[in-house]
C-alpha cells in the first residue's frame, strides 16, 4: 500500500489534522495484517487439525510505521516436524501419526532419537543405512495456496483497510479536538 503525499496533504487539510495522517495509515495497515494473520492461522488449524497458537508462531508479520507504509504476511518455508503433531507409533509399515480418522500413516518410516537428543520421524534418503531425512508436514504458504485462499485473504484485508483508515482517523480528529 502506497500514497503519495498530495493525496495525504488533502487528507490533512480536509480533516484539520495535521502531521497525524502517516500515522493513522500505519495504524490502519498493521491492523488489517492482523485480520490477515488472523485468517491464516485459523484456516491452516482448519486444515491440519493443530492449536492455532502454533500455527501462528509460523506466520510472521511485519509493521508498518510512519516511513514505511506497507507490511509483509509471510507463512514459513518449512512445516513442522511430524513427530510434533502427537501420537507416533511405529508399526510394521512405517509409523503413524495422530488417532482415528485423522491418523496417518508415512510408510518406510520410522522413530529415532539422534545423538544431539532430538527424537523425531526420519525416512532414508536412498538404499543405505545413511543419510536420513526427517518427515515434516507441508508449510503454512503451500496449505494457503492448496486451498486457493490468497485471494480472498487479500480482498479482506483490504477491505480491513478501508475500515480501519476511517476509525483511525476519526480517532485522531477526537484526539486532537480533546487537545
Amino acid at each position: 500500500l502506497e500514497s503519495d503525499r498530495a493525496q495525504r496533504g488533502g487528507v490533512e487539510r480536509a480533516r484539520g489534522v495535521y502531521g497525524e495522517v502517516e500515522k493513522v495509515w500505519a495504524r490502519a495497515v498493521n491492523d488489517a495484517a492482523r485480520r490477515m494473520r488472523s485468517q491464516i492461522t485459523k484456516a491452516v488449524a482448519k486444515v491440519w487439525g493443530l492449536k492455532q497458537k502454533k500455527i501462528r508462531g509460523r506466520v510472521w508479520v511485519s509493521k508498518a510505521n510512519r516511513r514505511k507504509l506497507f507490511v509483509q504476511v509471510l507463512g514459513g518455508k518449512w512445516g513442522w516436524p511430524v513427530y510434533e503433531e502427537g501420537a507416533a507409533v511405529q508399526t510394521a509399515v512405517g509409523v503413524k501419526i495422530g488417532r482415528g480418522r485423522k491418523a496417518q500413516t508415512y510408510p518406510h518410516a520410522f522413530i529415532a532419537s539422534m545423538p544431539s537428543g532430538h527424537t523425531g520421524v526420519f525416512v532414508r534418503k536412498g538404499r543405505r543405512r545413511l543419510p536420513v531425512q526427517e518427515v515434516r508436514t507441508d508449510s503454512v504458504t503451500s496449505v494457503i495456496r492448496g486451498l486457493g485462499i490468497e485471494r480472498e485473504i487479500l480482498t479482506d484485508g483490504m477491505e480491513t483497510l478501508a475500515k480501519r483508515v476511517d476509525a483511525q482517523m476519526e480517532r485522531a480528529i477526537k484526539r486532537r479536538a480533546s487537545k
